[in-house]
């Protein structure tokens, strides 16, 4: 009986182990593919980082409630990440970071949140 016990558990383990490999080569081969679920998960991770650096570039823009409102940085933010995440989409996963620390990256995301900026009135 205790055999049957484990080869079933070791079973459950190839299959697990077999399952996880599968969904990680399907994220990996249709990352860039539009209309998968993994294209989503993709550009909502990336949009998000990007949402994460426009928010930390626009905070010297002054306080929301003197001049911007808080409207205007989330519009301008979500402006410049869709708007960057088209240079990010054919790219694959693995060199999103080193993507973005290319000196001309850097310029096109500064030109685009000073456009965004420009486009939602920030001041």
């Amino acid at each position: 009986m205790l055999k049957w016990v484990v080869g079933i558990l070791v079973l459950l383990v190839i299959v697990g182990v077999a399952l996880v490999f599968g969904a990680y080569r399907y994220v990996v081969t249709n990352i860039n593919n539009e209309g998968t679920g993994a294209a989503a998960a993709y550009e909502t991770y990336v949009k998000q980082n990007l949402t994460a650096y426009c928010t930390s570039f626009y905070e010297h823009y002054p306080p929301s409630g003197e001049m911007n409102s808080d409207t205007q940085f989330e519009n301008a933010c979500d402006c410049f990440a869709g708007e960057m995440f088209e240079k990010y989409r054919d790219l694959p996963s693995d060199q999103v970071n080193a993507f973005a620390e290319q000196p001309e990256t850097k310029k096109t995301m500064q030109v685009i949140m000073e456009k965004c900026a420009n486009q939602y009135g920030l001041y």
